[in-house]
């Protein structure tokens, strides 16, 4: 299986539970349904997907204030961007500069509600929401309403690396019933090497470590939790 990106348990013997960034980035055009399901074949325990709002509310998988660099349409941001004028767009089909060897395939840019009713139709895994753009409050509130809607079986974290965005998510989750996990997300080095003396935070106190796929390598994640992770 190809390993994606890993986030290292801190129960102890517990393997390091996959997750599929930006459903896959890097290897297939990243927040798109068709890394998703490729993921989900590979046999992930699951995905992690960015999150923004449109103008009228609809909850997209977008990476930030827009829709990304391996997106074609209109322009402007997403904040901008009607629910209704998504059919004008298509993402995934140019490379994207940051995977220039990622896998190019263009197709519709996904809601959060047409990626629910996939998660239904395959086998409960993590779905991880990172929260990337819009108002806090309206993205929290609009992202609980879809998630009940739909009401798949899979286990919900949020990310960002923002705290009031994910205060505003906890509060919206409990007016709805929900207690999603919730993770801040913090800049750490990117080679193994200096991982395992990272301090901020110690790895120790962290709840997981993330990997990048081309370098999560079974043992580095053996020896995270060897330190504590």
């Amino acid at each position: 299986m190809i390993l994606l990106l890993a986030v290292a348990c801190r129960s102890p013997g517990a393997p390091p539970i996959v997750l599929a960034e930006d459903g896959g980035a890097g290897i297939w055009p990243g927040n798109t349904r068709y890394a998703v399901e490729r993921a989900l074949d590979a046999g992930v325990d699951g995905v992690e997907l960015d999150v923004g709002l449109t103008a009228d509310g609809v909850v997209v998988i977008a990476t930030g204030g827009d829709l990304g660099p391996t997106c074609a349409g209109p322009g402007g941001s997403l904040a901008e961007t009607l629910a209704d004028d998504l059919a004008d767009w298509s993402c995934g089909g140019f490379p994207d500069p940051v995977w220039p060897g990622a896998e190019v395939s263009a197709e519709p840019v996904p809601t959060l509600a047409d990626l629910a009713s996939l998660f239904i139709a395959r086998d409960p895994v993590v779905v991880e929401l990172t929260l990337a753009a819009g108002d806090p409050v309206a993205l929290a509130e609009a992202l609980f309403d879809t998630w009940l809607a739909a009401d798949p079986a899979n286990e919900l974290w949020l990310a960002s690396d923002d705290a009031n965005r994910l205060a505003a998510a906890e509060t919206a989750g409990r007016a709805r019933g929900i207690e999603a996990q919730t993770r801040i997300v913090v800049p750490g080095p990117t080679g193994l090497s200096d991982l395992l003396g990272f301090g901020a935070p110690d790895p120790g106190e962290a709840e997981g470590i993330a990997l990048p796929w081309e370098r999560a390598r079974l043992q580095d994640a053996r020896a995270l939790e060897r330190a504590g992770v």
